[in-house]
């Protein structure tokens, strides 16, 4: 079958688009952004990787924004966020010595993080030898306690509890923990720590007298 002229024109077009478009597909450098985060508080810190796929040479970074400051150079940065909060864009261009190039984006919120706030620290036990003093509590030697941390978070933060003692043995984790108290007596420090993982952090200190398991004490 012979084609006419218009058919051969119609196909001539045709190959030059595809060899354009196989040209232009060609000299992009695919580019995307990774980070540990999105969400920071004034002035916290966050890293971010720049990932560039099917490169063969050396490529070259560049990196804006239109706010808060880079520390770092290439493939990996960080990125210190402002004292002002609002929406940030982060963006990297690169190019590999080929030619090609790639440009990723991306967007970062900064609020005004606001500290955990510790509420109370509760002391529960399944046995007679517990009592509140002053502002701690009395405790038997050698028994189990249940210790309950209560607090909250005004940016609902997933927070993330830390527990020590001067004395003893605390056991699990979490706002709910075990504590075996000393077998001898004494004033012992417990301390919580709580964090919300955007640098807000609360902490406070609970006194327990332990004295002998004697019942007259504990009326």
């Amino acid at each position: 079958m012979r084609l006419t002229s218009r058919k051969w024109q119609a196909l001539i077009l045709l190959s030059i688009v595809f060899i354009l478009a196989s040209g232009c597909v060609n000299r992009i450098l695919p580019t995307t952004l990774k980070a540990d985060k999105t969400l920071l508080s004034l002035g916290e810190h966050m890293n971010i990787e720049c990932v560039v796929s099917n490169s063969t040479g050396d490529v070259n970074y560049e990196w804006s924004s239109n706010g808060g400051s880079f520390q770092g150079e290439g493939e990996f940065v960080e990125w210190l966020a402002p004292d002002s909060a609002g929406k940030y864009f982060i963006k990297v261009n690169t190019e590999e010595s080929s030619g090609k190039k790639g440009t990723a984006f991306m967007t970062v919120t900064v609020a005004d993080n606001h500290q955990p706030i510790i509420e109370d620290i509760v002391v529960n036990a399944d046995h007679k030898f517990l009592k509140v003093k002053g502002p701690g509590y009395m405790a038997g030697k050698g028994q189990e306690y249940h210790i309950e941390c209560q607090a909250r978070d005004e940016d609902t933060d997933n927070l993330v509890y830390e527990w020590s003692s001067s004395g003893g043995n605390i056991q699990e984790e979490g706002s709910q923990v075990i504590w075996f108290s000393p077998s001898v007596d004494g004033d012992i420090t417990i301390t919580v720590t709580v964090s919300d993982g955007r640098e807000g952090v609360a902490t406070q200190d609970l006194l327990i007298s332990v004295v002998r398991c004697s019942p007259c004490t504990f009326k």
